[in-house]
């Protein structure tokens, strides 16, 4: 199984693409993509991600890619995956991160505590107006940080780590 924590959720597989088994997947529109490194993609299916095997992937607009798999030109296979969300592992990704109004580019992120050290893994972005959650998973347990400029005290983009500087007690409350 698939570790969920670990995958990018880049889209939706919206549709069929012509008679070869291509997929058209349309990408979040928070997320700037600058290129997919990956052998695999992943559908959610029954509650888990099932990888399918990339034979070719390409553009086809700015918010469009298409997607042929090996082994898919079952019609069955292909009209499963349509509507899944779709996956790809955090490393296998290149977002552009220097957006820093683009708070989901922070999804699948380490962050850590300056006091405390390592929180976890940054796996949602609640999106409350002017007051922005990250969700941590910590060993299991969701933590709730506020996605607050005045609490980040470093952004390691090569290492993909995020330290926070949380008020004394906040860790508490979750």
């Amino acid at each position: 199984m698939i570790d969920k924590s670990r995958c990018r959720n880049i889209g939706e597989c919206v549709k069929r693409h012509g008679v070869k088994g291509e997929l058209i997947i349309r990408l979040n529109p928070q997320l700037s993509i600058n290129s997919i490194e990956t052998d695999f993609i992943y559908f959610e299916l029954e509650g888990g991600l099932v990888p399918f095997k990339i034979d070719s992937i390409r553009s086809k607009n700015s918010t469009d890619i298409l997607v042929a798999f090996y082994d898919t030109e079952n019609e069955n296979t292909v009209n499963r995956l349509i509507p899944s969300q779709v996956y790809v592992e955090g490393s296998d990704l290149q977002v552009d991160t220097s957006n820093s109004d683009d708070l989901s580019s922070f999804i699948g992120w380490k962050a850590t505590d300056v006091n405390s050290g390592e929180l976890g893994v940054i796996t949602d972005i609640i999106e409350i107006t002017n007051n922005p959650l990250f969700v941590i998973d910590k060993k299991g347990t969701e933590l709730l940080i506020p996605a607050n400029d005045d609490l980040v005290s470093d952004i390691d983009r090569e290492n993909r780590v995020i330290a926070l500087t949380l008020p004394e007690g906040l860790l508490d409350t979750n």
